[in-house]
């Protein structure tokens, strides 16, 4: 899902630099610049969510730092639990994570096709 965010995220980037193109070009008219609000919305909520999932906000399952700490002590049963508990949670955690991802793939999808009806009206009326 991360994957698909990255890709609209793309098109989004891409879209909203021609975008500011067509704004600058054509004086400011209206549906450029909803389309340009729109594709900048996209890339905001793009960005954040990779930024967010790169610094391990949504929650794995697994406690990395007792896990480490555990393993540098020697006390590898205790790893072995940490590592059993954190299976528990993940799978609880990656439907939290997914139902997080599946969200805001949608408003960027909204926002991506919305940014496109706008970008496609500014050409066939401008």
């Amino acid at each position: 899902m991360v994957q698909s965010v990255g890709i609209m995220l793309a098109f989004a980037s891409m879209l909203f630099i021609e975008t500011i193109r067509s704004v600058y070009s054509n004086s400011g008219d209206a549906a450029g610049v909803a389309s340009l609000a729109s594709f900048l919305f996209c890339c905001v909520v793009g960005v954040m969510t990779i930024w967010q999932w790169r610094n391990w906000e949504l929650y794995s399952g697994y406690d990395y730092d007792k896990m480490a700490e555990s393993f540098n002590k020697g006390e590898f049963v205790g790893v072995q639990l940490l590592l059993l508990r954190g299976v528990i949670k993940s799978r609880k955690a990656a439907s939290g994570n997914n139902f997080v991802l599946r969200e805001r793939i949608k408003y960027m999808a909204l926002c991506l096709f919305t940014g496109i009806a706008f970008m496609l009206v500014g050409m066939v009326i401008g």
